[in-house]
């Protein structure tokens, strides 16, 4: 109902998400940085200084489990970066990798997890889905079937329920 100005650096914020009492919120801005608030959005402190030291990745979607501790950001056409330790004073971030070893890349455009943060799922236009069971550490292909039909679509955004056993 009544919405207040952040104290943030300009940019061009493509997603945000928040832990359900919204005291933990992470923002990424595409072509900028992450940044993380501890304060419902009152102060926020850049965060990926280690991973981003040009503040210039192109991020395209950002989640944060319930208590805050896991935070899993995609990239276009890059990597997916993971940390498990978000409510450190210095969050460190580790890159995804394939199941079996690999990078993980793609034209990711949408991240996200099961509430404990302990299930994640990455979509791309490219028609591919990835989930993860690890917290995002690891990746495998997930085909999309529809009545016994894999369907290879160019997918924008995806969705995680609670407790990670669905994804639309």
């Amino acid at each position: 109902a009544n919405f207040t100005a952040a104290d943030v650096p300009a940019q061009l914020w493509i997603s945000l998400d928040t832990t359900p009492t919204g005291e933990r919120m992470v923002a990424v801005g595409f072509g900028g940085g992450m940044y993380l608030s501890t304060d419902t959005g009152a102060t926020w402190n850049r965060i990926d200084t280690a991973i981003n030291a040009t503040n210039a990745v192109q991020y395209e979607s950002v989640t944060i489990s319930d208590d805050g501790s896991r935070i899993v950001a995609a990239v276009l056409n890059g990597p997916v970066w993971v940390s498990s330790n978000a409510t450190a004073q210095t969050p460190t971030f580790t890159q995804a990798t394939l199941a079996g070893g690999g990078a993980l890349t793609d034209a990711f455009r949408a991240v996200d997890s099961s509430a404990r943060g302990s299930r994640v799922v990455a979509a791309s236009p490219n028609g591919n889905v990835y989930r993860s069971g690890d917290g995002g550490a690891t990746f495998a292909p997930l085909p999309v079937t529809v009545g016994g039909t894999e369907v290879v679509n160019g997918w924008y955004r995806v969705a995680m329920s609670d407790d990670g056993t669905r994804i639309a």
